[in-house]
């Protein structure tokens, strides 16, 4: 298991222990105020590789409810939070947010969280415990955004049964992330 040490992020108060880990980030040229805003209204229409495999991976779930959850023009951000995951944390400059679930299984289901405090105590044996978070760091001219997503079992069981679903899911989950920031520096620097 891996530690966070000396700093203070979001995913640290709340993940700071994990066996899993991915992280991207992009500079773009742009003020940390725009890059905030551009993140903040991105939708799956701008995404459309990052779109697709989501509904690829809600699909089995969509089925048995007979019901489609995703519309293209709504906000990531909203999206996850109506998808099961709580937001941990937001400040000016990240936005945290995580899930518990068997996120292995085909149909997945995750925990119902009420909030952070939740997530942050949730140790029951058999999950696994996922955050991630988008961070905006640098000056008027120039920033780094970055994304991060962290996974740890809350016991030896869940963490492996979720090692197969991750090398997929990392491959997968990365060029949906590296889409995202490629969308958000588009959009921050004017470009449509």
């Amino acid at each position: 298991m891996s530690m966070a040490s000396g700093t203070v992020s979001l995913l640290d108060r709340h993940l700071p222990a994990w066996h899993f880990r991915e992280v991207h980030e992009r500079r773009i040229d742009a003020s940390p105020e725009r890059v905030w805003d551009a993140l903040l209204v991105l939708t799956p229409r701008a995404t459309p590789f990052g779109g697709s495999m989501l509904a690829l991976r809600l699909a089995p779930a969509a089925l048995a409810a007979r019901r489609w959850p995703l519309p293209p023009n709504r906000k990531w951000l909203d999206l996850f939070v109506e998808f099961g995951f709580v937001e941990l944390g937001r400040s000016d400059s990240e936005v945290a947010l995580g899930a518990v679930g068997r996120f292995w299984r085909p149909i997945e289901r995750l925990e119902p969280l009420p909030d952070a405090a939740a997530f942050d105590t949730f140790d029951e044996p058999g999950f696994a415990k996922g955050a991630m978070n988008f961070h905006v760091a640098g000056d008027a001219g120039s920033v780094t955004l970055t994304t991060e997503t962290r996974v740890v079992g809350t016991d030896d069981r869940a963490r492996r049964s979720f090692r197969p679903y991750w090398v997929p899911v990392r491959a997968i989950g990365g060029l949906m992330r590296r889409e995202m920031l490629a969308a958000v520096a588009r959009r921050a620097a004017g470009a449509k």
